[in-house]
């Protein structure tokens, strides 16, 4: 039930970043269900990925159309209960009390969001020029902006929703305070990088 209820709040958070955020090709401006999915890994196991890969897979399945709609949500499902397995496991291996107390924790547990970003938004955004949903002459940028889009959605809401369940549960932890601080500095660093970044090329693209 667990599971389910992961890929449940995924998909309907996924739903909901899509009203919330401007629509940027087969990315948002703000990713939340990555946020959640990786939280929910962090409190609840591992496990929790195959909840992801089922929400991210309902998600693209329904927003996508054409004969290679299935194969191509599968494997984005995939990659992104990949990115979240991973990136909680490493997060788990730096800091075993989930939440970094100290600035050097913090410090990898942002470098181990990059690289893993940085890897999901490699292997996504291929997928979706492969199967013609996205152009290869704009991979880079598209790269790019996935990896500051993802980044931006953990750093943003991964730790406020961990230190919110350890609260409601009434669990011990120590240095909430501070990841939460430095995650909300660096995430909204890179959320506002991210749009001023989006909206100059639309504003480039209309003067063409």
């Amino acid at each position: 039930m667990q599971i389910l209820f992961v890929g449940g709040v995924y998909f309907l958070s996924a739903r909901l970043s899509m009203m919330l955020g401007l629509n940027v090709g087969n990315s948002y401006s703000l990713w939340l269900p990555i946020g959640f999915g990786v939280a929910a890994a962090l409190v609840w196991g591992l496990p929790s990925a195959i909840g992801v890969f089922i929400g991210a897979f309902l998600f693209r399945f329904l927003d996508l159309s054409g004969s290679v709609a299935i194969p191509v949500s599968i494997a984005i499902g995939t990659v992104r209960s990949l990115e979240v397995f991973i990136c909680a496991a490493v997060i788990r291996r730096i800091t075993p009390a989930v939440l970094p107390r100290t600035s050097r924790e913090i410090l990898l547990v942002f470098l181990c969001i990059v690289l893993v970003a940085a890897f999901h938004s490699i292997v996504n955004i291929a997928i979706f020029c492969a199967g013609g949903f996205e152009s290869w002459n704009s991979y880079g940028f598209l790269v790019l902006r996935k990896c500051l889009n993802d980044v931006s959605g953990i750093m943003l809401l991964t730790p406020i929703l961990v230190i919110l369940y350890k609260r409601i549960t009434k669990q011990p932890y120590d240095g909430g305070f501070l990841w939460g601080l430095a995650s909300f500095i660096i995430g909204s660093s890179v959320f506002l990088f991210f749009m001023f970044a989006t909206l100059t090329q639309q504003r480039t693209e209309i003067g063409r």
